[in-house]
């Protein structure tokens, strides 16, 4: 056996651990996954962060709040983003994702949009508005669905979507946020549902259609 089979081994009976622990229903469960959160692996790092985000276990908090601020490795950050959106939003979670909207990873900055939705506040627009900006495709889109969904539809999220239609580029997908949600149990990914940001492939015309609609609510109470 050469070691990086052991490696693999290894990490396959740490991320069995990760998963034994997520029905444990044990008080120490999350301080093992927290220990776990911290393994050479990154995929058992990740995947023991998300379980903390599902199970809001509150002693790992500002452990992963800081990490999504401070973390070298941008999937640890990405999902970090994630599991802060599995938990009940607070101020102090809403301030780290607000945080992360200004990370140079894509995949972090995008998890962050879709994780605010669940604590999405009208004061969060102006932290917004440069997303609308970004090179990513995925990221504006998103950007502008929030924005919608908060009511705020000016000219800017317009033409942002009007841009985004004119590009020669696969508009539907599913974020990051999305595809990392898929592989937790029904249980968890009943948490990441309760958002402005649709589960369903984003339609750049549905947006257009309901950014005009409340445009024109707009226009008709003033």
């Amino acid at each position: 056996m050469t070691n990086a089979d052991a490696d693999r081994g290894l990490a396959a009976n740490k991320l069995g651990v990760c998963r034994s622990l997520r029905y444990a229903n044990s008080p120490d469960a999350p301080k093992q996954l927290l220990e776990l959160s911290f393994d050479p692996d990154v995929r058992v790092q990740e995947l023991a962060i998300l379980y903390l985000g599902g199970l809001q276990a509150l002693g790992a908090l500002a452990s992963i709040a800081t990490r999504l601020k401070n973390d070298s490795s941008f999937r640890v950050r990405a999902v970090c983003a994630v599991a802060l959106g599995l938990y009940e939003g607070d101020a102090n979670i809403t301030n780290a994702l607000l945080a992360a909207l200004s990370d140079p990873s894509d995949r972090v900055a995008g998890n962050a949009v879709a994780a605010i939705a669940k604590s999405a506040a009208v004061d969060m627009v102006e932290k917004l508005k440069p997303l609308l900006k970004r090179k990513s495709l995925s990221i504006r889109l998103h950007a502008c669905e929030l924005l919608i969904g908060l009511g705020f539809a000016d000219h800017d999220v317009l033409n942002c979507l009007n841009e985004i239609r004119a590009c020669h580029e696969y508009l539907d997908y599913e974020s990051d946020f999305e595809k990392i949600a898929g592989v937790l149990d029904a249980w968890i990914a009943e948490n990441t549902t309760k958002a402005v940001v649709s589960r369903n492939p984003i339609s750049v015309d549905r947006l257009l259609e309901r950014a005009r609609i409340a445009q024109g609510d707009e226009g008709e109470r003033n």
